[in-house]
This record gives structure tokens, C-alpha cells and sequence, in this order.
């Protein structure tokens, strides 16, 4: 408990800058203000540095102020999602048909990792506020492993997730997120349902490269708990779609620019044809004239 923490603990020093002005009083309330957030961290951090009863919080990492919203409309999808896995890929193939105990305990990590690695990207945080609140439910393994390069795999999940007045995608596009301060453990708090950070500016869900980041990070810590034998992942993508003819065609390849019409031919000056002068007339004869 926060408050029962913080009665507990001599905070003199914060207390003195949590008030913000040393005229902060009962009598004097204008010059009361609120801590700034990384102000509250600091010494929201130094008071359970300096509390020797606190044994599970090792460090503060971050804090944020919530702001609700209503939940109306809740909508469920079911998407497929494929990601491509670096790592042993003989080890799936030697499970068995179907996978050994041991094999599905280690689909069973990755699973919840799939999701924790989503919900987790996408809870309240300080850049960025999904006013959908998109949130996977569950995932499901299909069994369908394709082998694409040396140690390179896919993975293919069902993913069940759900949203609120969303239109039906489970990733967003856009920039992405500089920082990550979130709960990549297994078994992390229970984030509040549609909430967002006061202040947060990126209004949209995860991108496919922020959640592969978070996935990355999720993984790797399964890996060194010998979770999951993976190295990490490298990427992730939609599967392709079905070949039965329900697509539409690809669009047509783009019309090249017309060709400039040619020159005018250039024109020869022309000369106009001249008459040729008259003959002279005869001249007169110097014969005599006959007999």
C-alpha cells in the first residue's frame, strides 16, 4: 500500500518537494502544487530504498498517472498470426507426433509470452494510448511449424483478442515507441482496463515492430529461466493468404507516362517556279525577194 508505505517512512526531504513551494500550507493553497512525475518517482523510489521491510521491490522504474474511460461495446476477434522464431528448430521435430509433456509445457511458455508481450506493450504508458484498449485473451499454438532457413522457423498462433468500437485489426502503423517501461515478467501486475497515462500523445495500438521489440524481450527472459530453448525472435508477420480464389486481384502494374509526341518534321523552304521569257520576235529578212 502507497499511503501506508510512505506514513511509515521518513520522508522528510520528500515531503519538503512533494509540496513543491515551502509556503504550501492549509491557509495558503495557491502556491500548492503537485510533484512533477519524475520528481514522485525519485522519491517514491528513495522511500522504498530506505524502508527495510520492503523486500519484493528491488527499484521504481516509472510512474504514471491514470485517467479512465468507459468500456461500452466490446468486441471479440480472431486473428492468425505468424512469427518467425530463430532457434532449434529440430528439437519441435523431434517431439513427436503429438509433442512430448515436456515440448508442450515449453508451447505453453511461449504462448503466454505471445500475449504478455502484446498486453504489455499496449498497457497505460507515458507515449503512447490505445483508446480501443485492444487486448489478446488467449493464444493458441495450431501445430503448424514451416521451416524457412537454417534455424529460422515459423509459428503459426491463433490469436482470440478483443476491443472496444475497434474496426478489427490487431496491430496499428506508425512511428515507433521510444521506450519501454513495462512488466515483462510471467506472472506481472493486473493492468487496469481502459486506462491511459495522463499526458500520453501516440493515440493508436502497437505496431507489428513495437510488439516484436516487447516479444524479443519476453522471450529472452523465458530463455534465461531455461523456459524456452530459443535464442530470440526475428521477426513476425501476417501468414499468407488462402489461394482459393477469395482474394481480389492484384491491382494492374501502374501505366506508364505517355511518350512526348515527336518534333514537327522541319520544313524545307520552297521557291516558286518562274516562267521562262518569250522568244524574241523574228527579225527581218535581208533577202531579195524571188523572181
Amino acid at each position: 500500500d502507497i499511503q501506508s508505505l510512505i506514513d511509515g517512512t521518513d520522508l522528510s526531504n520528500a515531503e519538503r518537494s512533494l509540496q513543491g513551494s515551502p509556503s504550501c500550507n492549509p491557509n495558503n493553497t495557491e502556491k500548492c502544487k503537485g510533484p512533477e512525475r519524475p520528481t514522485f518517482t525519485s522519491k517514491f523510489n528513495d522511500a522504498i530504498q530506505e524502508n527495510p521491510d520492503i523486500q519484493a521491490v528491488q527499484q521504481v522504474v516509472d510512474t504514471s498517472e491514470l485517467e479512465f474511460y468507459d468500456c461500452d461495446s466490446k468486441a471479440i476477434f480472431a486473428t492468425t498470426l505468424a512469427v518467425e522464431l530463430e532457434g532449434d528448430y529440430g528439437y519441435l521435430e523431434s517431439s513427436g507426433e503429438p509433442p512430448d509433456r515436456e515440448t508442450l509445457d515449453q508451447i505453453k511458455v511461449l504462448e503466454r509470452g505471445v500475449k504478455k508481450a502484446y498486453n504489455t506493450i499496449n498497457a497505460a504508458n507515458q507515449e503512447s494510448c490505445d483508446t480501443t484498449f485492444r487486448r489478446i485473451r488467449t493464444v493458441r499454438f495450431t501445430g503448424n511449424v514451416e521451416e524457412i532457413g537454417d534455424s529460422e522457423f515459423d509459428m503459426t498462433f491463433v490469436i482470440e483478442w478483443e476491443c472496444y468500437g475497434c474496426s478489427g485489426d490487431l496491430f496499428d502503423s506508425g512511428v515507433s515507441r521510444e521506450t519501454f517501461n513495462v512488466d515483462f515478467r510471467e506472472q506481472g501486475p493486473i493492468e487496469p482496463l481502459c486506462a491511459c497515462a495522463v499526458g500520453a500523445s501516440i493515440l493508436r495500438a502497437p505496431t507489428e515492430e513495437e510488439f516484436l521489440t516487447s516479444l524479443d524481450i519476453t522471450l529472452e527472459v523465458r530463455r534465461r529461466k531455461g523456459s524456452v530453448p530459443f535464442d530470440f525472435v526475428t521477426g513476425t508477420r501476417p501468414p499468407p493468404p488462402p489461394d482459393d480464389g477469395s482474394q481480389p486481384p492484384p491491382p494492374p502494374p501502374p501505366t506508364p507516362p505517355p511518350s512526348p509526341p515527336p518534333p514537327p518534321p522541319t520544313r524545307r523552304p520552297t521557291q516558286q517556279p518562274t516562267k521562262a521569257p518569250p522568244p524574241p520576235p523574228p527579225l527581218p529578212s535581208t533577202m531579195p525577194p524571188p523572181p
